[in-house]
C-alpha cells in the first residue's frame, strides 16, 4: 500500500522545523557566529578607529592643507587641490561616522534584524559611500601631495622617502575604506 501525502514521515530534522525558526546554536547566515553580533562588533571597531582618525584628520591633514593654502603666493595651482583633498577624507570619514551610528542603533532593534529585513541594511549602503569618499580623498590629496613636492626634481632616496610616506598614507585609507 503506497503512503499518501498525509501520511509520510520527515526525514530529517530541518523539515520539523518551521520556516522562521532556527536551531539553537546554528548560524544564521552559515558563518562563524550571528550576523547581528557580527556586524555590530565591526561597526564598533570601525567607529573606534575613525574617531581616532578624526583627531588626525583634523589636526594633522586639513590644518596644514589650509595652511599652506593661506600662507602662499596666489599663483600656486596646486594647493586648493590639496585643500580640496582634505575636505574629502574628512566629509568620508564623517559619513562614514554618521552612518555606522544609525547602522549600531539599528542593531538593537529587534525588527531591524539584518538576517530577516533587508531595509537594515541599507546603512552600509551609506558606508560604501563614505569609505569611497574617504578613499578617493586620499588618492587626491596624495596626488597633488605629489606634484607641489617637486618630486621629479628629488633624488632617488628623497623619491624613496615621499614614496614610504605617501604609501602609509594610502594603506591607512584602505585600512578604513
Amino acid at each position: 500500500m503506497a503512503a499518501t501525502a498525509t501520511e509520510q514521515q520527515p526525514t530529517n530534522n530541518n523539515d520539523q522545523k518551521g520556516e522562521g525558526e532556527q536551531q539553537k546554536g546554528k548560524s544564521d547566515d552559515k558563518c562563524m557566529g550571528n550576523r547581528r553580533f557580527r556586524t555590530l562588533a565591526l561597526s564598533a571597531l570601525l567607529f573606534a578607529f575613525g574617531v581616532f582618525a578624526l583627531g588626525h584628520i583634523f589636526t594633522n591633514v586639513v590644518d596644514y592643507a589650509k595652511t599652506l593654502k593661506d600662507g602662499s603666493p596666489d599663483g600656486t595651482k596646486h594647493l586648493p587641490g590639496l585643500v580640496h583633498g582634505a575636505n574629502f577624507i574628512a566629509a568620508g570619514l564623517i559619513f562614514c561616522l554618521i552612518f555606522l551610528c544609525v547602522q549600531m542603533a539599528l542593531l538593537f532593534i529587534p525588527s531591524c534584524n539584518p538576517s530577516t529585513n533587508g531595509r537594515a541594511r541599507i546603512p552600509g549602503i551609506g558606508n560604501l559611500i563614505g569609505g569611497g569618499l574617504y578613499l578617493f580623498g586620499w588618492i587626491y590629496y596624495i596626488s597633488k601631495s605629489k606634484e607641489l613636492s617637486g618630486y621629479d626634481a628629488l633624488t632617488d632616496e628623497g623619491k624613496s622617502n615621499l614614496d614610504a610616506i605617501w604609501l602609509a598614507q594610502f594603506g591607512e585609507a584602505l585600512l578604513f575604506a
